[in-house]
């Protein structure tokens, strides 16, 4: 293993001087084993438990720590085996502006923003730190990046550097990455280039390698800075000094580069002469003894025309005739995908999930177990499905119970497979992995397990199927109890026939039919919980006696933030609901005891359904809901003082305005708490495509407000239809989501 040996020079504001001497080892963790059959993944959206799965198919993940936990960061880095030092082990790099400043400025010491008059740095003394740059217009105001709206520093100002130490110490430290992506290299390029900030280029240098000092043992990966490796520029003097700081150079837009006006990947017009001139300068760099490993990052849309033609041209460019590693995403990085990692030269990769990995869903039909899933993505087809079931911990070393299996016709995923005979008062552990078909085949090692409980365990699988409601508590009864059938001729979509309600530890299972097949898409669909069984809180929907404390809506939970009888609801999230598979004149759904406040000895509540174009087409069950309500007597757990705080922080109102739109829209809110962090906004089409994001930075300690218009280029390139929004908490909690309607 070669040995890199960095005597260091620090100038700390012209006073003192470092001199740091550094021996540490080269090809740090599984990097030594990079090359360009190698996967890599640029992700800073939100981690949940799926992509965290997904992203363990790659050798490298660069991620940004605020949208993922140190668990999190664990996982990912042990593989699907969980075992740190082995072989599927995966490089986590944590994402570290180091040319510009996201979010507020700061006051610092006052005496920035700063220029270069050519001879010297100059104090504007207008009250901001004085690592911001003013050399665009010198007008006393820190210089902008204006797509990005973060702000260009002066990276070889100490003080900035000790602005950043706690995020970088945070990324190593708290979050356990192995090591850091140095962002933004390129504020410090030749102003020939597009910014006037060449006279930071040495102090850029001075910061990587301050870095490089202060982890000597991590991964370091920087962003361009290509002017450090030409001969005919000035920065060229200190190309040794940064090809012996970093692990690995990373090049944006090399064969493929981001179309802002059409939102599409287009050809680089400079590849030629990028591959022709600057690939010999780099391959000259990384192929030294102390050299490093080329990373490429191109952007491509999915769906846009000619996407398989460009993306096995840029594999040419950079897999076979440089042999860098490629990578294909966004340009807003927020999606796992699998471009390269199955169109590589030659087919080295397991099958892939492009969205449930393994299993989607299981219910009980009879005494047999159906179980769903989604097609896999490799390179090599047909593919081939393996199935392990146990009554215990899966032992993914044993060969699967179920070879290759032969899928059925399925409503609701693109595979469906009957076990038949099983136990319905056993619990079950499942898990599906799937093959290609290359020589030799290569399997997919994800440990996706899907727990199937017994079906008299308290538990409901809200999957549109009610074997699993057989001993649940029926409300009411067709014919008998309170409510009665066949009370609203209008339409028997709007007529409530029976009623269940069940629970356990976690949740309240709730379940009506009704006379005609459901259509949550044009009726609205409501239960109306009373939890503190007082009828003086909360609302009275439709003069009902009972007092509404939670509402779930067409698939949304509201709690009531209204007084006197005003329409006012603070939401709380989505509900897992299905209407059946098999039976359309019936729905299901769970509501999270979570949700729940106060600790009633039991709740009351009442369903509702409505056509809102057909004002008669409505109806409650129980049918004299103004006097009666069903009442299930079940205490239920306790809610802990946490999940009341993450109530309480969450307590929002929000609005999307005019709706329906045509100019413009305008997004706005206020928390009744302070927040822990950014709320993050963003609008997907229909297809799932996202169209628009915006990260809404906090101010301050007390009430948050937000407020975002979006207009010009963003609205104008839209067709006439529906828009789904999502509004999302650092912590990765949705706290709002609703449709807008676009009319040119």
């Amino acid at each position: 293993m070669a040995v890199k040996k960095i005597g260091l020079i620090f100038v700390f504001l012209g006073c003192l001087t470092l001199t740091i001497e550094i021996v540490r080892a080269d090809g740090l963790i599984s990097a030594a084993q990079l090359d360009s059959s190698s996967d890599y993944l640029v992700y800073y959206s939100f981690f949940d438990a799926q992509k965290v799965m997904q992203s363990q198919y790659y050798d490298l993940v660069i991620l940004d720590i605020r949208n993922v936990t140190p668990e999190q960061v664990i996982d990912i880095r042990n593989g699907f085996d969980n075992v740190s030092g082995t072989d599927d082990d995966v490089l986590v790099l944590g994402y570290l502006s180091i040319g510009e400043q996201d979010g507020s400025t700061i006051q610092g010491d006052g005496s920035g923003p700063v220029y270069w008059d050519g001879e010297s740095i100059v104090h504007q003394n207008n009250g901001y730190a004085s690592f911001y740059l003013d050399d665009k217009d010198k007008n006393g105001i820190p210089d902008k990046d204006g797509l990005w709206n973060s702000y260009y520093v002066n990276a070889g100002d100490s003080a900035w550097w000790e602005y950043n130490d706690p995020q970088a110490e945070d990324i190593i430290h708290v979050y356990h990455c192995d090591g850091l992506f140095l962002d933004l290299v390129d504020t410090s390029g030749p102003n020939s280039w597009g910014l006037p900030y060449e006279w930071t280029s040495q102090g850029m240098i001075e910061y990587i390698e301050y870095l490089r000092a202060r982890f000597p043992d991590k991964y370091l990966l920087a962003n361009r800075g290509l002017f450090y490796l030409e001969p005919a520029l000035p920065h060229f003097q200190y190309v040794d000094r940064y090809r012996q700081s970093i692990d690995g150079l990373m090049i944006e837009s090399y064969y493929i580069i981001w179309d802002w006006n059409k939102s599409i990947g287009i050809y680089h017009t400079s590849f030629p002469y990028l591959s022709e001139h600057f690939a010999p300068l780099i391959n000259q760099q990384a192929k030294q003894s102390d050299g490093f490993t080329v990373f490429i990052l191109d952007y491509l849309k999915l769906n846009q025309s000619g996407y398989h033609d460009l993306l096995g041209e840029a594999v040419n460019a950079v897999e076979r005739d440089q042999g860098w590693i490629l990578t294909i995403s966004t340009i807003y990085l927020d999606s796992i995908r699998w471009d390269v990692y199955h169109n590589h030269l030659v087919d080295n990769n397991s099958p892939t999930w492009a969205d449930q990995v393994g299993l989607l869903k299981c219910n009980w039909l009879g005494d047999d177990l159906v179980v769903y899933w989604n097609t896999a993505i490799d390179q090599t087809p047909p593919l081939h499905y393996h199935l392990y079931l146990s009554e215990d911990e899966i032992d993914f070393s044993a060969p699967p119970q179920f070879y290759d299996l032969v899928s059925m016709d399925s409503d609701v995923s693109d595979y469906r497979y009957v076990i038949n005979g099983l136990d319905k008062t056993k619990t079950y552990q499942l898990a599906l992995r799937a093959s290609d078909s290359a020589v030799p085949e290569h399997t997919d090692r994800n440990r996706n397990v899907f727990v199937v409980d017994s079906l008299y365990s308290g538990a409901v699988i809200i999957d549109g199927y009610f074997d699993d409601w057989g001993t649940s508590h029926q409300a009411d009864v067709s014919g008998a109890g309170i409510e009665s059938e066949g009370d609203n001729t209008t339409s028997k979509s709007c007529d409530i026939v029976d009623g269940w309600v069940q629970d356990n530890e976690e949740f309240y299972y709730f379940s009506f039919s009704t006379a005609g097949p459901m259509d949550i898409s044009k009726y609205f669909n409501h239960v109306l919980i009373d939890e503190d069984n007082d009828s003086s809180s909360g609302f009275h929907f439709s003069g009902s006696y009972n007092g509404i404390d939670i509402m779930y809506e067409n698939g949304y939970l509201h709690r009531y933030s209204g007084s006197d009888g005003e329409w006012s609801w603070q939401y709380l999230g989505t509900v897992d609901h299905k209407i059946g598979i098999e039976d359309p004149n019936r729905m299901e759904l769970a509501i999270p005891k979570s949700r729940f406040t106060e600790m009633p000895t039991y709740i009351s509540f009442l369903f509702h359904i409505d056509d809102a174009d057909v004002q008669s087409a409505d109806d409650f069950a129980p049918n004299n809901y103004r006097e009666s309500a069903y009442y299930f007597p079940n205490p239920p757990s306790s809610i802990t003082e946490s999940k009341q705080v993450v109530m309480d922080e969450l307590q929002l109102t929000h609005r999307a305005y005019p709706n329906p739109f045509n100019s413009s829209i305008t997004f706005s809110g206020q928390f009744n708490r302070s927040v822990p962090g950014d709320i993050l906004i963003k609008v997907y089409d229909l297809s799932g495509c996202l169209i628009h994001r915006r990260i809404i930075v906090k101010t301050g300690e007390s009430d948050f407000r937000y407020c975002w218009t979006v207009s010009g280029p963003d609205i104008k390139n839209l067709s006439s239809g529906i828009y789904l929004f999502q509004i999302i908490e650092k912590e990765n909690r949705k706290i709002a989501d609703g449709k807008i309607l676009f009319m040119q």
